[in-house]
């Protein structure tokens, strides 16, 4: 009974199209012995059902529905938080170039253009520390919990996420590019713009190599 309950683990663990090598570390980690894994592997023919606690240790490899919708729901918290924390810390840099680089307006709205970016300044922070506190701690708290369970990593809607992260962080670059060529063809170039433009790339860029990154770990733990 026991070999039966393994056996229709690996085979759901198989239509999921996790690894092998994934299905192995998960059924090590929670206790189970190397030669009943091995034997499982050749014995697989009931059909899959998720697979019952190891009676020797208690532990349970627990593949119900609701885990997938709790860690598809931190995905996407941790995911809104990266895209107020870029948005904020970008928009924040933009005020303070706008702040000590634009050029002074006439001395009659000086001090109401000076009163205005510092307020926005403060919106931008208050947003920046929220969110970078938020993403801090979903994303310590996914990075754990995939070091622990490798199969989170073929997760479908982890991989989505971050395949729109990547979409949308490489549109900002090519508009961001085009802009320039634009501006340069025009013979209206600034310092003002150029450090609006590093600003811009250099958010979109680490973000972009992160996940590209993380795509090509994915890659190599499920070979």
């Amino acid at each position: 009974m026991v070999q039966e309950a393994i056996t229709n683990y690996i085979k759901l663990a198989k239509l999921q199209k996790i690894p092998k090598k994934q299905i192995i570390a998960s059924l090590l980690k929670v206790g189970w012995e190397e030669e009943e894994i091995k034997k499982g592997f050749t014995d697989e023919v009931q059909p899959a059902i998720p697979v019952p606690p190891n009676s020797n240790n208690n532990i349970t490899i627990n593949l119900h529905n609701s885990m997938w919708d709790w860690d598809t729901f931190e995905h996407i918290l941790m995911f809104i938080s990266l895209y107020v924390l870029a948005t904020s810390l970008g928009l924040m840099l933009h005020a303070f170039i706008d702040k000590w680089v634009l050029a002074v307006p006439p001395n009659s709205v000086k001090d109401y253009f000076s009163l205005f970016l510092q307020t926005l300044i403060r919106a931008y922070l208050a947003a920046l520390i929220v969110s970078y506190l938020l993403f801090a701690f979903f994303f310590l708290r996914i990075t754990r919990k995939t070091i622990e369970n490798p199969i989170l990593r073929t997760l479908m809607p982890r991989k989505m996420l971050i395949y729109f992260t990547l979409v949308v962080t490489f549109l900002i670059f090519i508009y961001k590019i085009i802009s320039t060529v634009y501006t340069i063809l025009n013979g209206n170039i600034t310092s003002n713009f150029i450090l609006h433009l590093l600003v811009t790339l250099a958010i979109s860029s680490i973000i972009f190599s992160y996940y590209i990154y993380q795509i090509k770990d994915d890659r190599n733990a499920n070979a």
